[in-house]
């Protein structure tokens, strides 16, 4: 929920900006003059261009106030509506200047461009130094909303451009910089057609706390020698065609606690760099339309504690060598391709450097391919497979389990290289586990195990050596012939694991397991995982084992035990069993389950259990035994101790949820469900009706929300008990617009965003007629072919809205993905992209 800010808060951005200004100025050679110390100009609505723009008397106009202001000076515009000459193409050259709103809500203070730029800054004089503040506004329908732009080609002193708290919508480019760097905070820049920020040469950028959606590209740019690395921090971008496009040289980019997802037509992170870095800590890359991160060309890629799931090709896509690669505590899973595989380039694509010998004689690629402790599973085509000359290769402490296709594919290493697999579980992958095309490859401590493939293939001239590694239970064989002469030498064995939990995905190892650390023989670890769960019972010669599993369909606490007829549960024997029963370990062992003997062939019983899985916390294993007893009580067998634990497999209850309207606030409220097992009521906000809840907007343990924003909003509310259930979502709740202003005729030819988009099954496209006329509304495809003719006639003035059901001219429906939307009127042409999705 974004908050209205007090002007302390505005004052002390602006000398955190000053700060950081004088920081950089060693480096960069900028020097920051005081920001909002000289003389103050003023604009209102009200005002007029003759007025010496003071607050009582304030311009009509901010390209007059900018005409007025000197360098270092402040223009602070007053709440409205601004259009028209002298408030969009609004430009200025070689002055330092601070344009501001004056209330610092940018919702109330709104630049409407239409289709003209917003405010641009041209910079002459390259060895000046320039600092240009721009805060507190909202710019519609801009062909450019904020530029900054030098005149020449010059890396010496830069441009700064700090924008803070601005919403820039619904145009073609929301923040362009040639030349300068930018400093974003706290930024929404949504449904631009080209871009969000589009970036040209010596470009810079640090962006935090931001909003990038909606648009055709949420960042693209290309950086030649800029000043620094590219930061972005605590922003998102979704929904746009492609998340991040970009090219750099001199310079990396680092990105910290941001989100990638739901790119329309493209991938979620393109990048491509002369040898440069990409950092990634804490973020998130996720359904995305094609690559999560597509590295094309030449980018060492560092992630640590990421996220990288359900794109609709590979997680991570590399261009062969021309790249590295390091990642730690990364997950990739459940994308439609690759965990990480190969990007290949298209017909119309190659690489802008082709190869190493062509690099700039002061980079140095590194070439690595490292991963430890990662998580690579369920992926469409495959786990990891490495296709280029790489050098080393080390894949540690990782687990590669339950992709549809191979585990771990090795090719084309470097002769010589030092290729390693350490510490590594490869499990239940449904092609080959361990697969070397080509090099060198030495495998330790790795566990490689019920896999539908061969354990391993060893292709052509390819080596693979193994130590202290286990192989078992593959489908297609285990110790087959290019790797048995290495069964028995060297710590290699054929014994079963002894996973917790196969099935279940738990692949820690069982106490007893032979590949424990303290089973091994010397051999540490076999796998990433040592034991976690106690042993299986033994039978002590009798083969009577109790059998627990997890009562389905209940909140918990409570276990299924079944075990077989013990060998004196005969009347006929001389000392016959008479009962068993189910014994859990506390202080002492305890009795839950008492079952008369009736020589029947197995038994179960329901016991309790104290033991239910919270989520978020290791697996509370509970310790049971079997005990059989005959006559006078004697205890004729006792069975080695078990463990097992409860789910709650119930979902808390719909949540009812209301909604109430105050005169400058907005309550969201529901009723307590009554569960005592209750962990948090998360609340989802939306733009659109129909809006598909992803990220929570708050999560908390109380019964209301209080909004103080009052715009157009759509609610629902979720529970969550400490188990990891959730509950349906709420029935989809709404706030009221604030009264309207009356009506105004419209001045020019608009054509609005459509409602909503992306859209399934149609979407509402608003367009405004200053005076009657001649209107085409049509929609294309991105190949430039009609798709359907929504309007074609005499439209009078006013405001006009046409609904899209989605369909061509034929009344088929139309495939998923983004089409162009064009408007002809007046003479006027205007377009929009949209996307259909399914």
């Amino acid at each position: 929920m974004r908050t209205r800010r007090l002007p302390d808060c505005r004052s002390a951005w602006m000398l955190m900006a000053v700060s950081l200004l004088a920081m950089t100025a060693g480096a960069t050679g900028v020097v920051a003059a005081p920001l909002d110390l000289n003389r103050a100009w003023y604009v209102g609505p009200a005002g007029n261009d003759a007025n010496p723009g003071t607050p009582a008397s304030p311009f009509l106009t901010i390209q007059h106030a900018v005409d007025a202001a000197a360098s270092g000076d402040t223009v602070r515009v007053f709440d409205g509506l601004y259009s028209g000459a002298g408030n969009a193409g609004v430009s200025w050259s070689d002055r330092n200047l601070t344009l501001v709103s004056h209330s610092g809500n940018r919702e109330d203070c709104v630049i409407d461009c239409a289709g003209a730029d917003g405010f641009r800054f041209v910079d002459t004089v390259l060895a000046d130094s320039n600092v240009v503040t721009i805060a507190g506004f909202s710019f519609v329908d801009a062909d450019t909303a904020i530029a900054v732009l030098r005149v020449g080609f010059g890396y010496g002193t830069p441009v700064d451009m700090f924008i803070r708290d601005c919403r820039v919508a619904g145009g073609k480019v929301g923040v362009a910089s040639h030349g300068g760097r930018l400093v974003l905070d706290d930024c929404v820049l949504a449904d631009n057609e080209v871009a969000g920020i589009h970036g040209g040469y010596s470009f810079g950028l640090t962006m935090t706390d931001c909003q990038v959606r909606g648009n055709g590209t949420g960042l693209l740019y290309t950086q030649m020698n800029g000043p620094g690395p590219v930061l972005l921090e605590n922003s998102d971008f979704a929904l746009n065609g492609v998340g991040i496009r970009y090219w750099q040289e001199s310079a990396g980019m680092i990105m910290r606690h941001c989100r990638v997802d739901s790119s329309l037509t493209g991938h979620g992170i393109r990048s491509g760099t002369d040898y440069e870095g990409l950092l990634l800590e804490d973020c998130k890359l996720r359904d995305n339309a094609k690559h999560g991160l597509a590295n094309t060309q030449g980018t060492a890629v560092t992630a640590t504690d990421c996220v990288i799931t359900g794109n609709g090709m590979s997680g991570i896509a590399i261009a062969g060598s021309l790249a590295a690669l390091d990642l730690q505590r990364v997950t990739i899973s459940g994308n439609d391709e690759w965990g990480i595989g190969q990007y290949v380039f298209s017909p119309l694509e190659k690489p802008m450097v082709t190869d190493k010998s062509r690099r700039s004689p002061d980079k140095d690629p590194a070439n690595h391919f490292l991963i430890a402790d990662c998580d690579i599973t369920g992926n469409g085509l495959g786990g990891v497979s490495v296709a280029g000359a790489f050098d080393p290769i080390l894949v540690s402490d990782s687990t590669i389990a339950a992709n549809v296709g191979p585990g771990l594919v090795l090719n084309g290493t470097i002769i010589g290289g030092n290729v390693g697999v350490e510490r590594v579980t490869v499990v239940a992958n449904h092609g080959v586990g361990l697969d070397i095309v080509s090099g060198e490859v030495q495998a330790t401590r790795a566990l490689v195990s019920h896999n539908l493939g061969t354990a391993v293939a060893v292709a052509g001239t390819a080596v693979l050596t193994l130590n202290c590694t286990d192989l078992f239970g593959n489908a297609g064989g285990d110790w087959t012939a290019p790797v048995l002469p290495q069964l028995g030498a060297n710590g290699n064995r054929y014994q079963d694991p002894l996973y917790c939990d196969l099935d279940g995905g738990d692949y820690s190892l069982r106490q007893n397991s032979q590949l424990s650390a303290a089973n091994s023989g010397g051999c540490e670890t076999i796998g990433r995982f040592d034991w976690t769960c106690p042993a299986l019972p033994d039978s002590n010669g009798v083969a009577v084992r109790v059998h627990l599993r997890d009562v389905p369909g209940d909140e918990g606490g409570a276990l299924h035990a079944t075990w077989p007829r013990h060998e004196l549960d005969d009347l006929e024997a001389a000392e016959p069993v008479l009962e068993y029963q189910v014994q859990h370990l506390q202080e002492a062992w305890q009795t839950v389950a008492t079952v008369a003997a009736a020589a029947a062939d197995s038994y179960t019983v329901t016991v309790p259990t104290p033991s239910v899985l919270v989520v978020g916390q290791p697996a509370p294993y509970c310790c049971y035994r079997l005990v059989a007893v005959a006559a006078g009580s004697t205890v004729v067998y006792e069975s080695q101790p078990d463990s097992a634990y409860s789910i709650d497999n119930l979902p808390p209850p719909r949540p009812d949820a209301g909604i109430a309207d105050g005169l400058d606030y907005r309550v969201v409220y529901w009723e307590d469900p009554g569960i005592p097992d209750l962990a948090s009521s998360c609340v989802f906000r939306g733009t659109e009706e129909g809006f598909i809840p992803v990220e929570p907007l708050i999560c908390g343990d109380i019964g209301h929300y209080i909004e103080s924003h009052l715009a157009w909003y759509f609610y629902r509310v979720q529970f969550t008990d400490i188990h990891g259930n959730v509950s349906e979502f709420s029935d989809e709740l709404h706030g009221q617009y604030p009264t309207p202003a009356p009506p105004v005729m419209p001045s020019v030819v608009t054509l609005h965003p459509n409602r909503p988009n992306p859209f399934n099954p149609q979407t509402a496209i608003g367009y405004d007629m200053p005076r009657q006329g001649r209107v085409r509304l049509s929609v294309f495809d991105l190949a430039g072919r009609r798709v359907r003719q929504l309007v074609d006639g005499v439209m009078g003035a006013g405001r006009h809205e046409v609904v899209w059901d989605g369909r061509d001219a034929s009344g088929m429906r139309a495939a998923s993905g983004s089409y162009v939307v064009r408007l002809e009127a007046d003479g006027i042409l205007r377009t929009l992209i949209v996307g259909l999705v399914k």
